[in-house]
């Protein structure tokens, strides 16, 4: 569409739009004469406009400020629809309405208590303007049990629907939160990790209801909502059905017309907007448009009219996302911005990709920003006492979480030396006593994983090490927007596997860099800190000597709290802080960020890794032999990881974001346990399985190996 078309199009419009019903049509006629692509055109947009302007206008969740509403009657435009129904009534003979929660185009949302079960639902209820006629309900119907189709965890749940009285409704699960928009318009921007954590569960849902030929058409903020259950958040989808699910068929009858224009015009595909057919591509448009939002705190549009924005969205080339929000990476803001490609063809083609192109540039970002400050540390200051050194990288970071731009931490860190130097030479004030006053009021950045659920979480973990760990014997993991846990779906290449509820959802956890031993503690390692320390030694052991020619063998039999005992002693001997890794930790190592099962690859082979098949009776191996370090070897270079023993974690027990595991008590005084071992069956021997126990137990399969902060 060029500006002259444009400009034509839209002087027809609102002259038309002066004119109602068969006046308005004979105007049209008029005035384009047999030009029905022109007619065509006129007609979908002024359909727009409508549809914009009344069509679900006020989303189901959002909470009606008069409390007298319910007796009122409302109008859409010159319509007048039925009244509501009465709080305190029974719906259906089983729904006690409690509140009227939403009202739009489309009809009313009520919550609602059924009285047997006394659990909470909303019921939407259409008004009868969209039900007037039996084809209209038979419509609703077909789309309605469509919807009843779409069970996912981030989709609102449809359990019932039907007709009463050409009254058609749908039972829905009752929600508690906000929405996106009431976030965004409270905080403007979102967080790196936030944005990455929602577009994941977004993209989960849409490549779902793709799968099932549907698509939502009209994905907005005011559509998305942050449903607080249980203590944790879920990104939920809302306002699925009725009038707006597909174009596509079921058993050759359209659910919806086509060129059949809804949506919300700020967030509209070009296609959309022109009344074109649609498929999935529209759906990420509309996401890429709600990212940059999120991203930019501003639309990258800016319009005065419904028209306006449509017309934008087909024809106005979007600015740059780098250009709202400079401390971006520029691959981020590029696989936004191919996400609002106006060509169907350059954009994005399915959610699982934007997902995973998202995923990937956020762990570069994270990386990046970690190989900062690692070079920062490395600048003349570093020449100094080491306690300097850590003042200053406390201040670098404190500054980072207040958003100081990269130039200005690069200026702040040759003041700060420059400051040291004077301040040591000049006034012998002592960089002790300065670094000391300087780290008070900086925070250090926690070593762990982040978690959901702060009275779960592994305890934070400051070292003071100023050497770093034999790198023959140990491996540097980069800093990374790690890949944790599992779907539900995600290993049926495995015979009998099924993932577990406390392995899901996958989800996203930062992570700093740290170093991971290539290999587990040995028996010859750990005798050492039993002879020097007059410990006790494992139980299968003969007074302080393990069994003969095992010097080489993992230790086993020991407790969490014999691992954490040994990493005390050997970090007084080495002068180093060592410890054992997070349960994040171990997994990332295992798989990278790829979605590999096992650390070599996806797939199982005999002989890949020590681990028992067909319930054949097998024995640890040395750490130096195969298949130990020859095919069981992480992406990192780490060994024995899916086989040999399993291995403590300094974790405790905690339920993954938005899990479903129905822990029990005593869950929370265990300590989580990762690795398959010489007794475990392969799909127990995956790098996301999880297992955990008490802290004092010992098995013959169980022993640890070390890490290190890298700070």
């Amino acid at each position: 569409m060029t500006p002259e078309h444009w400009q034509k199009v839209k002087l027809i419009i609102e002259e038309a739009l002066e004119f109602q019903g068969a006046k308005q049509e004979e105007f049209l006629l008029s005035v384009c004469g047999k030009d029905k692509e022109l007619y065509d055109e006129v007609k979908n947009l002024i359909a727009a406009d409508e549809a914009a302007n009344s069509f679900l206008e006020i989303p189901a969740h959002k909470l009606v400020p008069d409390s007298d509403l319910h007796t009122k009657k409302i109008t859409q435009g010159k319509k007048t629809v039925a009244p509501e129904l009465k709080i305190g009534e029974l719906f259906l003979g089983k729904y006690e309405l409690v509140k009227l929660i939403g009202t739009g185009g489309m009809g009313q949302v009520y919550q609602a208590r059924h009285i047997d079960l006394s659990t909470m639902v909303a019921i939407k209820v259409l008004n009868t303007y969209w039900t007037q006629d039996d084809d209209a309900i038979e419509r609703f119907k077909r789309e309605a049990r469509t919807a009843a189709k779409l069970d996912h965890p981030n989709t609102v749940r449809v359990f019932d629907y039907g007709v009463a009285e050409k009254t058609c409704y749908l039972i829905m699960e009752c929600l508690e939160g906000e929405t996106l928009r009431k976030r965004l318009s409270d905080n403007k921007q979102m967080s790196l990790t936030q944005v990455i954590d929602f577009a994941k569960q977004v993209c989960q849902a849409l490549s779902m209801i793709h799968s099932k030929g549907v698509v939502h058409r009209d994905l907005k903020p005011d559509n998305i909502f942050f449903h607080q259950k249980d203590g944790r958040e879920v990104v939920k989808l809302l306002d699925f059905g009725i009038a707006k699910l597909t174009t596509f068929t079921q058993g050759g009858a359209p659910l919806t017309n086509p060129g059949d224009i809804f949506g919300t015009p700020h967030y509209m595909s070009p296609e959309q907007c022109q009344g074109k057919s649609l498929d999935g591509r529209s759906d990420i448009y509309s996401l890429g448009i709600i990212l940059y939002e999120m991203l930019a705190g501003r639309n990258p549009f800016e319009a005065d009219s419904t028209l306006s924005f449509m017309y934008a969205h087909v024809n106005t080339p979007a600015p740059d996302l780098i250009e709202f929000a400079p401390d971006l990476p520029m691959a981020l803001c590029q696989v936004v911005m191919k996400s609002i490609a106006k060509d169907v063809r350059e954009r994005t083609q399915t959610a699982e990709e934007l997902w995973q192109a998202l995923s990937d540039t956020a762990n570069s970002t994270i990386s990046n920003r970690a190989n900062l400050v690692t070079v920062q540390n490395k600048l003349p200051i570093s020449k100094l006492p080491s306690v300097a050194t850590t003042a200053n990288t406390l201040i670098v970071k404190k500054q980072e979480e207040k958003g100081i731009t990269t130039d200005k931490l690069w200026k702040m860190n040759y003041l700060l030396t420059a400051a040291v130097i004077v301040v040591a030479l000049s006034s012998g004030f002592g960089l002790w006593s300065l670094s000391e006053k300087l780290s008070t009021s900086a925070t250090p950045i926690n070593t762990s994983a982040s978690t959901v659920n702060k009275n779960l979480e592994t305890p934070k973990i400051l070292t003071t090490s100023t050497n770093i760990p034999d790198l023959s014997q140990f491996v540097l993991i980069p800093s990374a927007m790690a890949k944790i846990g599992r779907e539900l779906t995600d290993c049926l290449e495995i015979p009998g596997c099924k993932i577990p509820d406390e392995e899901v959802p996958e989800h996203l956890v930062e992570l700093e860099s740290y170093y991971l031993s290539k290999y587990e503690v040995t028996n010859k390692e750990y005798q050492e800190f039993v002879l020097d320390s007059a410990y006790t030694p494992p139980e299968h052991w003969k007074g302080n000597n393990f069994p003969i020619n095992t010097e080489d063998y993992p230790v086993t039999k020991v407790s969490w709290e014999d691992a954490n005992n040994y990493c005390k002693w050997r970090s007084k001997k080495d002068g180093i802080s060592y410890r054992l890794p997070t349960e994040e930790e171990w997994e990332y190592a295992a798989r990278g960020n790829t979605n590999n099962h096992f650390p070599w690859g996806n797939l199982w082979k005999e002989g890949l890794a020590n681990i028992a098949v067909a319930d054949e009776n097998r024995n640890p191996l040395p750490i130096n032999q195969a298949p130990n370090i020859t095919t069981d070897k992480s992406p990192f270079g780490i060994f024995s990881m899916a086989g040999n023993i399993s291995e403590w974690t300094s974790s405790s027990f905690r339920l993954y974001p938005n899990s479903n595991y129905k822990f029990k008590k005593s869950d929370l005084e265990c300590k989580i346990i990762r690795g398959g071992n010489f007794s475990n069956a392969v799909v127990d021997s995956r790098t996301s399985s999880r297992i955990w126990d008490l802290p004092n137990t010992l098995q013959e399969d169980l022993g640890f190996r070390l890490a290190v902060s890298a700070k």
